[in-house]
């Protein structure tokens, strides 16, 4: 095994042109590790890229951390990618936190069809029923490439 310098993105612009080109370019597998993904429009055009891949063979499984949806439902936009469905605990603790912190910020209300696609597609595995709770963040190609950070699948990521 051959090992390459390791690049910082430090940019969220540049480090989601480089994720997206890496969905584009992937032959036969992508692995995602994910704490917050968001129901705007990077979270919508990511699942399109990764069903794009998954339309060209490539195997995908998507780990999404359950946790996450407190505070996808609580900040921002207000819109869980995964998780249109909160549990009673839930919405108590998103409804404590978004109250906390005095966030008034109106829901969003993007379709869930590409979820129900994404779930449906043969070569894509979700699981996102699971409470992590470790905020771990990965992207890994062919299993020869590595995105590894503290960078989200949201809109205010991409634009810092």
């Amino acid at each position: 095994m051959s090992f390459q310098q390791p690049e910082l993105l430090i940019c969220g612009k540049r480090f989601f042109e480089r994720l997206a080109e890496s969905i584009r370019t992937a032959q036969t597998s992508i692995i995602v590790n994910m704490f917050i993904w968001r129901n705007d429009e990077l979270g919508v055009a990511l699942a399109h890229l990764l069903l794009n891949a998954a339309d060209r063979g490539v195997r995908i499984s998507i780990c999404k951390d359950r946790y996450g949806v407190i505070l996808e439902c609580c900040e921002e936009n207000c819109a869980s990618f995964f998780h249109n469905r909160m549990t009673l605990g839930e919405k108590a603790q998103s409804f404590c936190l978004k109250h906390l912190y005095r966030l008034a910020m109106p829901s969003a209300t993007v379709p869930q069809n590409i979820v129900d696609r994404l779930r449906r597609h043969p070569n894509i595995r979700i699981d996102d029923n699971h409470y992590r709770r470790d905020h771990s963040k990965f992207w890994i190609f062919d299993d020869k490439t590595l995105y590894l950070g503290g960078i989200n699948v949201e809109n205010k990521e991409k634009d810092a």
